[in-house]
């Protein structure tokens, strides 16, 4: 789904203006849900004016990766919330310690989600869950 920029933005080193329409087919979930959430965009139907890139659009109509519909996107609290409910802490601490993360050992399950969700290792997880 296109995004309407509402300011100006600096993304994968490309600038934006405000007011531009950009497909955000590049981008992740979260990162437009941010943009979003900061009030530094709005989802919109109109035809993107650039790619992520900067280029021009393609003239074939092609659907974000995963962007097209408004439920594929999750909040941070959604996020928690099925982080918590599909891994126990064991699963967390080894999953975490496998990325490098690093946190006190006695972390509570949820100062360990939110430095997850913090730290925007959340895809991660959520993909773990996903092909389970």
């Amino acid at each position: 789904m296109p995004i309407k920029l509402l300011v100006d933005v600096l993304h994968s080193g490309t600038s934006y203006k405000a007011d531009t329409i950009i497909s955000a087919k590049n981008m992740t979930k979260k990162e437009v849900q941010r943009l979003i959430d900061i009030k530094a965009a709005e989802k919109t139907n109109e035809t993107p004016a650039v790619e992520d890139n900067g280029a021009p659009p393609a003239t074939q109509d092609i659907e974000s990766e995963g962007l097209n519909d408004a439920d594929d996107l999750m909040s941070d609290d959604e996020v928690y919330k099925e982080i918590d409910e599909g891994f126990s802490m064991a699963e967390l601490k080894r999953e975490a310690e496998g990325l490098e993360m690093e946190f006190a050992k006695n972390i509570s399950k949820k100062d360990l989600i939110d430095q997850i969700i913090a730290e925007e290792q959340d895809e991660h997880f959520l993909d773990i869950l996903d092909q389970r």
